[in-house]
């Protein structure tokens, strides 16, 4: 897949706006061998004393 074509497709600008949506962060790698996708999700590790 080409990465600078990635933002215009309907599907890929869906998958942007859902992970917006969601505080995740999208990261596409595409070699010439192939695409993958990373989705980063927030982590907060609360302590909690009880």
């Amino acid at each position: 897949m080409d990465k600078n074509l990635a933002t215009n497709g309907i599907c890929i600008q869906n998958i942007y706006k859902r992970a917006d949506l969601s505080n995740l962060k999208i990261i596409i790698n595409s070699p010439p061998n192939g695409t993958s996708f990373i989705i980063e999700i927030p982590y907060e590790n609360e302590s909690h004393n009880h």
